[in-house]
């Protein structure tokens, strides 16, 4: 089967725009190696990119690709063994499923399953933002020069509003993309890793330098994580006015409709 990038993220529930799969694939046919790892696999559309690209290029190898599926989005689309057999079945009808290994599980637990002689020529990460263990667990044995892909690396702070009560709002904080972008920064000053390009939503891809990851430091790392300790984030407020006059029991005065725009926007004029 041809590589469809469209195809792809309709079969396999693909959240990443069209750009960062392409790119994924391009990284995976010009590899240096064979051999890649993926870290959170979710329903295959980034690993489908990547076998398809280690097909195309002519050269048989592995994606070892790892999903915990417990305590993730993957929960709303059923069991564990739901999940797997809905990433099975899309391997299989990509017909990659030859090239790919799937892990399930803990990747701390588990990444031995990717022999210590293995030479990586692609890294892959799209988990929980703690890109500090996948890079202690796998950096290592990556390949000078060889791609690696993080997703969701932008410097911002997502909430959510996922409930009321009264006129209370229950909110979740994901901070997710801000660990990895501040990671990611760290790596860099390190000369780990290069500049690299953003794709996308925030799907950076870039490459491996030539450096020791061991001299990276706890502290360093703890640094980042402690850089978390507050931080901004912007929730829009109107959204919430149906609510809000449901809430009352009214509906709200004009004025304060147009109040309201005028805190979300910024424009204090009004």
């Amino acid at each position: 089967m041809k590589f469809d990038v469209s195809a792809v993220i309709q079969r396999c529930n693909g959240m990443l725009a069209p750009a960062a799969y392409e790119a994924i694939y391009s990284a995976a046919r010009s590899a240096p190696t064979q051999s890649f790892v993926e870290v959170g696999t979710a329903h295959a559309a980034g690993t489908v990119c990547l076998a398809m690209g280690l097909r195309d290029s002519g050269r048989t190898g592995k994606v070892y690709t790892f999903e915990k599926i417990i305590g993730g989005s993957r929960e709303a689309f059923g069991s564990m063994d739901q999940n797997v057999q809905i990433i099975k079945s899309n391997l299989d009808y990509f017909g990659v499923s030859d090239l790919c290994e799937l892990i399930i599980g803990d990747v701390s637990e588990l990444a031995s399953r990717v022999p210590s002689s293995e030479r990586i020529g692609l890294l892959c990460l799209d988990a929980d933002g703690a890109i500090d263990r996948d890079f202690r667990l796998f950096f290592s044995q990556v390949a000078e020069g060889a791609p690696i892909i993080i997703d969701d690396v932008q410097d911002m702070t997502r909430v959510k509003v996922v409930g009321r009560e009264r006129l209370h709002a229950k909110c979740k904080v994901d901070l997710k993309h801000r660990l990895s972008y501040r990671l990611v920064e760290l790596y860099q000053r390190k000369g780990y890793i290069d500049d690299g390009e953003i794709f996308g939503y925030g799907t950076w891809v870039g490459s491996r330098k030539n450096g020791n990851f061991e001299e990276v430091t706890a502290d360093d790392v703890l640094s980042v994580y402690r850089s978390l300790t507050f931080t901004n984030a912007s929730v829009s407020m109107i959204p919430m006015r149906d609510k809000l006059a449901a809430t009352l029991g009214t509906v709200l005065p004009k004025n304060l409709l147009e109040r309201l725009k005028s805190i979300e926007t910024g424009d204090t004029r009004k």
